[in-house]
């Protein structure tokens, strides 16, 4: 892979990691200073069936001066909860963020039980992360994941498996 991106990104860069502590971590963003992204690092969780890890939560942290994460901590009570929460993106004045959540409930799709994953959004009130609610555009019957915020906030485009999709998952505005 790093090989392949020097033949096609026209300036230099170094790929280094961030943290030297988990094998989970993905889905970094920008907070203010803060930087969020999923892990799985949270060992007091259940281990998910599928590949016997903790479920994922959201976690913030800091840059040290040598490019590590510092001070890491859990996200916010509000938005971690006991299934996967993962892929936060924040409107630019940091007072609304969307991200990933799997729903709680299992539903018959296709002859087969399914949790579904979907976008949520939540509203910084005070300090705090609340009105919590799922988008409109998530459902019971496909998974809607992965949210990005288009800069002038307009769109959001996420990755779903919805039935008119061309392939597994495709990318959706």
């Amino acid at each position: 892979f790093k090989e392949h991106l020097n033949t096609i990104v026209p300036y230099n860069y170094t790929v280094k990691k961030l943290s030297n502590n988990s094998t989970g971590d993905f889905g970094i963003t920008l907070y203010g200073n803060k930087i969020i992204f999923a892990s799985v690092r949270n060992t007091a969780n259940p281990k998910y069936k599928w590949n016997e890890k903790p479920y994922l939560d959201l976690y913030e942290a800091t840059l040290s001066k040598d490019g590590m994460l510092d001070s890491i901590k859990p996200f916010s009570k509000t938005i971690n909860t006991k299934t996967h929460e993962s892929s936060a993106a924040f409107s630019k004045d940091k007072k609304t963020m969307y991200f990933s959540r799997t729903s709680d409930k299992r539903v018959m799709v296709n002859g087969e039980f399914y949790a579904s994953v979907k976008i949520f959004k939540a509203e910084l009130v005070n300090n705090e992360w609340t009105n919590i609610t799922e988008t409109s555009f998530s459902s019971d019957q496909f998974s809607t994941l992965h949210p990005a915020l288009t800069p002038d906030e307009k769109r959001i485009y996420f990755s779903s498996d919805r039935a008119d999709s061309f392939g597994s998952f495709d990318i959706y505005y």
